[in-house]
């Protein structure tokens, strides 16, 4: 399974009522790549509605994502990944600099669009996020 399929099967498919198949499932996605990792997390931080009554279990989905990952930003985007899924807000200037960090890191581009639903400033970050992708897109980020 290249990382697309990957993508596609877990897109708004998650199981956050399943806790097996969720951790199976993160499981996966370490074993794929740092993208489908990071995908993984952005899928966990944003469950759709009506999931609420999960929040408990995704909190603890999000911990075992943590505890898996060898990434060297796991702690601050697993943090991340819950202030988002609890609107919780975080501050601009820590979120900034995990951009700069994240950019930088082909693999962890799924990430970036975790961090405007955690800022104090939501405009400010989506600004700097939008920036960011866009220097993505045009592959200067990588010269």
């Amino acid at each position: 399974m290249d990382y697309e399929e990957f993508v596609r099967s877990v897109d708004c498919n998650v199981p956050y009522g399943d806790p097996s198949n969720v951790l199976r499932l993160i499981d996966v996605a370490h074993a794929h790549s740092v993208a489908a990792s990071y995908y993984i997390l952005y899928e966990l931080a944003f469950p759709p509605r009506g999931e609420e009554e999960n929040f408990s279990k995704i909190l603890d989905y999000i911990d075992y994502w943590k505890n898996k990952s060898d990434h060297r930003l796991a702690d601050e985007m697993a943090r991340t990944a819950r202030a988002a899924l609890l609107d919780e807000k975080l501050q601009t200037s820590l979120l900034l600099g995990l951009l700069v960090q994240l950019e930088s890191d082909k693999q962890s581009h799924a990430a970036i669009h975790i961090l405007p639903f955690a800022a104090k400033d939501f405009d400010r970050i989506d600004r700097a996020v939008e920036e960011c992708l866009a220097r993505i897109r045009s592959g200067h980020v990588y010269d």
